[in-house]
This record gives C-alpha cells, sequence and structure tokens, in this order.
C-alpha cells in the first residue's frame, strides 16, 4: 500500500474541492436548501490552508 505524504494530500484535496466547485452550482439549483456540499468545500478548502479539520 502506498504510503501519502502531508502535500500530495492537500494537493488531492484541492484538486477534489476544485472540481466539487465546479458542479456546485447544478446541485444547489436543485437543492437551494441544502448547503452541506458547500459547507463540505469550505471545510475541505480550510484544512488545505490549516491542517485544521
Amino acid at each position: 500500500m502506498k504510503k501519502y505524504h502531508k502535500h500530495d494530500q492537500t494537493t488531492m484535496a484541492a484538486w477534489a474541492a476544485d472540481c466539487a466547485e465546479r458542479v456546485l452550482p447544478l446541485f444547489e439549483a436543485a437543492y437551494p436548501e441544502d448547503d452541506r456540499p458547500r459547507n463540505a468545500i469550505e471545510a475541505c478548502r480550510t484544512w488545505v490552508r490549516t491542517g485544521v479539520f
């Protein structure tokens, strides 16, 4: 099993947040009251910036 380094993890997390953010408007149009995806993306970006989750 490959062991990932912190830099690899933050790079993948930032990429995942970017991908999710691209389709967020579609989700929010269908479910305008559900803020969980937006909150999850923000939590991911916060973790990438600060290391705190």
